[in-house]
Protein backbone atom coordinates (compact mmCIF):
# COMPACT_ATOMS: atom_id res chain seq x y z
CA UNK A 1 0.00 0.00 0.00
CA UNK A 2 1.61 3.41 -1.21
CA UNK A 3 0.34 6.12 0.90
CA UNK A 4 0.74 10.05 -0.68
CA UNK A 5 -0.18 13.04 -1.14
CA UNK A 6 -2.71 13.36 -3.78
CA UNK A 7 -0.53 15.88 -5.93
CA UNK A 8 2.14 13.12 -5.78
CA UNK A 9 0.08 10.50 -7.27
CA UNK A 10 1.40 11.31 -11.42
CA UNK A 11 4.52 12.63 -10.61
CA UNK A 12 5.82 9.78 -8.36
CA UNK A 13 3.56 7.55 -6.99
CA UNK A 14 1.74 5.63 -10.55
CA UNK A 15 5.58 5.66 -12.37
CA UNK A 16 6.87 3.52 -8.91
CA UNK A 17 3.73 1.42 -8.97
CA UNK A 18 4.58 0.84 -12.38
CA UNK A 19 7.78 -0.43 -11.37
CA UNK A 20 5.65 -2.83 -8.89
CA UNK A 21 3.80 -4.29 -11.24
CA UNK A 22 6.41 -5.41 -13.88
CA UNK A 23 7.77 -7.83 -10.98
CA UNK A 24 3.99 -8.66 -10.52
CA UNK A 25 4.24 -7.14 -7.05
CA UNK A 26 0.31 -6.50 -5.71
CA UNK A 27 0.10 -2.87 -4.78
CA UNK A 28 -2.49 0.03 -4.44
CA UNK A 29 -2.38 4.02 -3.38
CA UNK A 30 -4.12 6.00 -1.26
CA UNK A 31 -3.50 9.14 -1.27
CA UNK A 32 -5.06 12.83 0.66
CA UNK A 33 -4.89 16.26 -0.47
CA UNK A 34 -2.03 18.18 0.77
CA UNK A 35 -1.66 20.44 4.00
CA UNK A 36 -1.22 20.56 8.27
CA UNK A 37 -5.46 20.66 8.03
CA UNK A 38 -5.54 17.19 7.00
CA UNK A 39 -3.13 15.28 9.06
CA UNK A 40 -6.31 14.80 11.27
CA UNK A 41 -7.85 12.02 12.72
CA UNK A 42 -10.55 11.99 9.99
CA UNK A 43 -7.73 11.26 7.22
CA UNK A 44 -6.58 8.65 9.26
CA UNK A 45 -9.68 7.15 9.82
CA UNK A 46 -10.15 7.32 5.74
CA UNK A 47 -7.06 5.60 5.43
CA UNK A 48 -7.60 2.72 7.47
CA UNK A 49 -11.29 2.39 6.05
CA UNK A 50 -10.36 2.04 2.78
CA UNK A 51 -7.64 -0.48 3.76
CA UNK A 52 -9.90 -2.79 5.61
CA UNK A 53 -12.40 -2.87 2.75
CA UNK A 54 -9.77 -3.56 0.18
CA UNK A 55 -9.20 -6.63 2.40
CA UNK A 56 -5.29 -5.84 3.49
CA UNK A 57 -4.27 -7.73 6.20
CA UNK A 58 -1.27 -8.25 8.67
CA UNK A 59 1.15 -9.09 6.58
CA UNK A 60 1.12 -5.47 4.54
CA UNK A 61 3.31 -3.13 3.97
CA UNK A 62 2.84 0.51 4.08
CA UNK A 63 5.34 2.76 1.85
CA UNK A 64 5.30 6.40 3.05
CA UNK A 65 5.99 8.53 -0.06
CA UNK A 66 6.05 12.25 0.71
CA UNK A 67 7.01 14.83 2.80
CA UNK A 68 6.02 15.10 6.43
CA UNK A 69 2.71 15.02 6.68
CA UNK A 70 2.47 11.82 4.59
CA UNK A 71 5.26 10.40 7.01
CA UNK A 72 3.32 10.89 10.13
CA UNK A 73 0.10 10.03 8.99
CA UNK A 74 1.20 6.80 7.20
CA UNK A 75 3.16 5.98 10.26
CA UNK A 76 0.43 6.23 12.57
CA UNK A 77 -1.58 4.31 10.63
CA UNK A 78 1.33 1.59 10.58
CA UNK A 79 1.38 1.58 13.61
CA UNK A 80 -2.01 0.99 14.85
CA UNK A 81 -3.75 -0.96 11.56
CA UNK A 82 -3.76 -4.57 12.73
CA UNK A 83 -1.71 -3.75 16.01
CA UNK A 84 1.09 -2.75 13.48
CA UNK A 85 2.09 -3.64 10.01
CA UNK A 86 5.33 -3.04 8.52
CA UNK A 87 6.34 0.83 7.07
CA UNK A 88 9.01 2.42 4.69
CA UNK A 89 9.66 6.16 3.87
CA UNK A 90 10.38 7.63 1.13
CA UNK A 91 11.20 11.48 1.90
CA UNK A 92 10.26 14.14 -1.03
CA UNK A 93 11.41 16.91 1.11
CA UNK A 94 14.41 18.26 2.50
CA UNK A 95 12.56 18.66 5.86
CA UNK A 96 11.52 14.78 5.65
CA UNK A 97 14.53 13.88 5.08
CA UNK A 98 16.29 15.56 7.84
CA UNK A 99 13.15 15.27 10.43
CA UNK A 100 10.55 13.23 9.57
CA UNK A 101 11.97 10.07 8.05
CA UNK A 102 14.23 9.29 11.31
CA UNK A 103 13.08 9.05 15.08
CA UNK A 104 9.25 6.82 14.37
CA UNK A 105 7.47 9.97 15.67
CA UNK A 106 4.35 9.94 14.18
CA UNK A 107 0.85 11.45 14.92
CA UNK A 108 -1.99 13.54 13.87
CA UNK A 109 -3.57 17.27 14.81
CA UNK A 110 -6.51 18.12 16.93
CA UNK A 111 -8.22 21.50 17.52
CA UNK A 112 -6.16 21.31 21.10
CA UNK A 113 -2.79 21.76 19.43
CA UNK A 114 0.07 19.86 17.50
CA UNK A 115 1.14 16.19 17.23
CA UNK A 116 -0.93 15.34 20.30
CA UNK A 117 -2.47 12.06 19.30
CA UNK A 118 -0.02 9.60 18.00
CA UNK A 119 2.94 7.26 18.56
CA UNK A 120 6.74 6.46 18.44
CA UNK A 121 7.13 3.53 15.62
CA UNK A 122 9.72 2.97 13.29
CA UNK A 123 9.89 2.35 9.61
CA UNK A 124 11.99 -0.76 8.24
CA UNK A 125 14.25 1.13 6.05
CA UNK A 126 14.06 5.01 4.73
CA UNK A 127 15.27 5.21 1.40
CA UNK A 128 16.39 9.05 0.72
CA UNK A 129 16.98 10.30 -3.34
CA UNK A 130 19.21 13.42 -3.17
CA UNK A 131 17.20 14.22 -6.83
CA UNK A 132 13.71 14.62 -5.78
CA UNK A 133 14.99 18.31 -4.32
CA UNK A 134 15.78 19.15 -7.49
CA UNK A 135 12.25 19.62 -7.71
CA UNK A 136 11.88 21.66 -4.74
CA UNK A 137 10.96 25.46 -4.61
CA UNK A 138 12.93 27.81 -2.59
CA UNK A 139 10.30 28.14 0.42
CA UNK A 140 10.29 23.97 0.64
CA UNK A 141 14.38 23.72 0.49
CA UNK A 142 14.54 26.59 2.95
CA UNK A 143 12.39 25.11 5.74
CA UNK A 144 14.11 21.64 5.58
CA UNK A 145 17.06 23.61 6.04
CA UNK A 146 15.73 25.54 9.32
CA UNK A 147 15.69 21.73 11.03
CA UNK A 148 19.01 21.59 9.56
CA UNK A 149 20.11 24.93 11.32
CA UNK A 150 18.12 23.43 14.71
CA UNK A 151 20.45 20.25 15.08
CA UNK A 152 23.23 22.19 14.46
CA UNK A 153 22.56 24.47 17.03
CA UNK A 154 21.67 21.78 20.19
CA UNK A 155 24.26 19.69 19.55
CA UNK A 156 27.35 20.37 16.84
CA UNK A 157 28.82 23.56 15.98
CA UNK A 158 31.02 22.53 13.80
CA UNK A 159 27.50 22.17 11.19
CA UNK A 160 26.68 25.30 12.37
CA UNK A 161 29.51 26.63 10.97
CA UNK A 162 29.57 24.67 7.91
CA UNK A 163 26.21 26.28 7.43
CA UNK A 164 27.09 29.91 8.07
CA UNK A 165 30.29 29.37 5.54
CA UNK A 166 28.70 27.23 2.71
CA UNK A 167 25.84 28.83 -0.06
CA UNK A 168 24.45 25.58 -1.40
CA UNK A 169 23.17 22.83 0.68
CA UNK A 170 25.16 19.76 0.16
CA UNK A 171 24.27 16.29 0.43
CA UNK A 172 27.29 15.97 3.04
CA UNK A 173 25.24 18.26 5.09
CA UNK A 174 21.65 16.48 4.64
CA UNK A 175 23.91 13.28 6.04
CA UNK A 176 25.82 15.17 8.83
CA UNK A 177 22.25 16.40 9.92
CA UNK A 178 20.34 13.00 10.07
CA UNK A 179 24.01 11.59 11.65
CA UNK A 180 23.14 14.38 15.02
CA UNK A 181 19.58 13.14 15.10
CA UNK A 182 20.96 9.83 14.82
CA UNK A 183 23.05 10.27 17.63
CA UNK A 184 20.47 11.42 19.68
CA UNK A 185 17.74 8.83 19.52
CA UNK A 186 20.41 6.32 19.74
CA UNK A 187 20.43 7.52 22.97
CA UNK A 188 16.97 7.96 23.87
CA UNK A 189 14.43 6.20 21.81
CA UNK A 190 11.59 7.21 23.70
CA UNK A 191 12.11 10.77 24.78
CA UNK A 192 12.81 9.85 28.23
CA UNK A 193 15.37 12.46 28.63
CA UNK A 194 18.54 13.45 26.24
CA UNK A 195 16.07 13.40 23.37
CA UNK A 196 13.93 16.27 24.50
CA UNK A 197 16.98 18.34 22.98
CA UNK A 198 15.21 17.97 19.66
CA UNK A 199 12.53 20.02 20.80
CA UNK A 200 14.38 23.47 20.75
CA UNK A 201 12.17 25.74 18.68
CA UNK A 202 9.09 23.87 18.65
CA UNK A 203 7.23 24.41 21.62
CA UNK A 204 6.75 27.61 20.09
CA UNK A 205 6.74 27.46 16.62
CA UNK A 206 3.84 24.31 17.17
CA UNK A 207 1.67 27.04 18.79
CA UNK A 208 2.38 29.30 16.09
CA UNK A 209 1.37 26.62 13.70
CA UNK A 210 -1.94 25.70 15.67
CA UNK A 211 -2.93 29.47 16.72
CA UNK A 212 -2.64 30.11 12.71
CA UNK A 213 -4.67 27.22 11.94
CA UNK A 214 -1.88 25.25 9.58
CA UNK A 215 -1.91 28.55 7.55
CA UNK A 216 2.05 28.91 8.06
CA UNK A 217 4.00 26.20 7.19
CA UNK A 218 6.26 24.12 9.66
CA UNK A 219 10.12 25.95 8.46
CA UNK A 220 8.24 29.05 8.66
CA UNK A 221 7.48 28.86 11.80
CA UNK A 222 10.62 26.85 13.56
CA UNK A 223 12.39 30.22 12.32
CA UNK A 224 10.52 32.16 15.01
CA UNK A 225 10.49 29.54 17.51
CA UNK A 226 14.13 29.09 17.28
CA UNK A 227 14.75 32.89 17.27
CA UNK A 228 12.06 33.23 20.48
CA UNK A 229 13.74 30.31 22.40
CA UNK A 230 17.04 31.77 21.67
CA UNK A 231 15.82 34.93 22.88
CA UNK A 232 14.48 32.81 26.22
CA UNK A 233 17.83 31.10 26.50
CA UNK A 234 19.11 34.65 26.47
CA UNK A 235 17.04 36.45 29.33
CA UNK A 236 17.51 32.94 31.17
CA UNK A 237 20.99 33.52 31.53
CA UNK A 238 21.92 30.23 29.30
CA UNK A 239 22.80 31.46 26.23
CA UNK A 240 25.38 35.34 25.81
CA UNK A 241 24.32 38.33 24.18
CA UNK A 242 26.70 37.34 21.41
CA UNK A 243 25.93 34.27 20.67
CA UNK A 244 22.02 35.23 20.28
CA UNK A 245 22.93 37.40 18.01
CA UNK A 246 25.13 35.34 16.13
CA UNK A 247 21.75 33.57 15.33
CA UNK A 248 20.13 36.41 14.70
CA UNK A 249 22.51 37.62 12.24
CA UNK A 250 22.68 33.89 10.45
CA UNK A 251 18.79 34.07 10.07
CA UNK A 252 18.83 36.87 8.26
CA UNK A 253 22.13 36.34 6.07
CA UNK A 254 20.34 33.04 5.02
CA UNK A 255 17.34 35.40 4.56
CA UNK A 256 14.93 32.81 6.91
CA UNK A 257 13.52 35.63 8.31
CA UNK A 258 10.04 36.65 6.87
CA UNK A 259 7.78 39.22 8.47
CA UNK A 260 6.10 37.89 11.20
CA UNK A 261 1.77 37.59 10.66
CA UNK A 262 -0.87 38.99 12.76
CA UNK A 263 -1.27 36.71 15.54
CA UNK A 264 -2.88 36.44 18.88
CA UNK A 265 -0.10 36.11 22.29
CA UNK A 266 -2.99 34.89 24.13
CA UNK A 267 -3.80 32.11 21.69
CA UNK A 268 -0.22 31.01 21.40
CA UNK A 269 0.11 30.78 25.43
CA UNK A 270 -3.49 28.49 25.16
CA UNK A 271 -1.01 26.01 22.96
CA UNK A 272 1.85 26.17 24.87
CA UNK A 273 -0.41 25.18 28.15
CA UNK A 274 -1.21 22.28 25.99
CA UNK A 275 1.71 21.37 24.75
CA UNK A 276 3.24 17.27 25.56
CA UNK A 277 6.44 18.79 27.09
CA UNK A 278 4.83 19.86 30.19
CA UNK A 279 5.39 18.67 33.40
CA UNK A 280 2.41 18.80 36.16
CA UNK A 281 1.40 21.62 34.46
CA UNK A 282 4.62 23.78 34.49
CA UNK A 283 5.85 25.22 30.80
CA UNK A 284 9.21 23.04 30.07
CA UNK A 285 11.42 23.89 27.54
CA UNK A 286 14.84 23.01 25.49
CA UNK A 287 16.98 25.72 25.48
CA UNK A 288 20.82 26.49 24.26
CA UNK A 289 23.77 26.86 26.91
CA UNK A 290 25.65 27.68 23.58
CA UNK A 291 25.60 27.32 20.58
CA UNK A 292 25.96 23.57 19.86
CA UNK A 293 25.05 22.96 22.99
CA UNK A 294 21.61 22.44 24.87
CA UNK A 295 19.47 21.84 27.82
CA UNK A 296 16.35 20.22 28.28
CA UNK A 297 13.52 20.44 31.38
CA UNK A 298 13.88 24.39 31.88
CA UNK A 299 10.91 25.50 33.64
CA UNK A 300 10.25 28.96 32.68
CA UNK A 301 7.06 31.03 34.06
CA UNK A 302 4.38 32.33 31.34
CA UNK A 303 5.09 35.79 32.30
CA UNK A 304 8.34 35.41 30.78
CA UNK A 305 7.42 33.64 27.65
CA UNK A 306 4.83 36.61 26.71
CA UNK A 307 7.62 38.69 26.75
CA UNK A 308 9.76 36.89 24.67
CA UNK A 309 7.19 36.65 22.25
CA UNK A 310 6.34 40.34 22.04
CA UNK A 311 10.27 40.89 21.76
CA UNK A 312 10.22 39.07 18.96
CA UNK A 313 7.14 39.55 16.78
CA UNK A 314 6.44 42.88 17.62
CA UNK A 315 3.76 44.67 15.94
CA UNK A 316 2.09 41.52 15.22
CA UNK A 317 1.55 40.43 18.35
CA UNK A 318 -2.31 40.65 19.21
Amino acid sequence: MIITHSNLENILAKPLIDKFKERKINVKLLSFPQGEINKSKKTKDFLENQMLKMNFTKDTLIIALGGGIVIDMAGFVAATYMRGVLYIIIPTTLLAMVDASLGGKTAVNCRYGKNLIGAIYHPKAVFIDFEVLKSLNEDEMKNGYTEMLKHALILEKKSFTDLLVNREITPKQIIDSLKIKKRVIEKDENETSFRKILNFGHTISHAIEASLDYKISHGKALVFGILIESYLSYKMKLLSKAEFEKIFEFLKLKKLLNNAPKISKDKIIDFIKRDKKNVFGKNRFTLLKNIGKSIINVEIIENHIVKSIVFILGGNIC
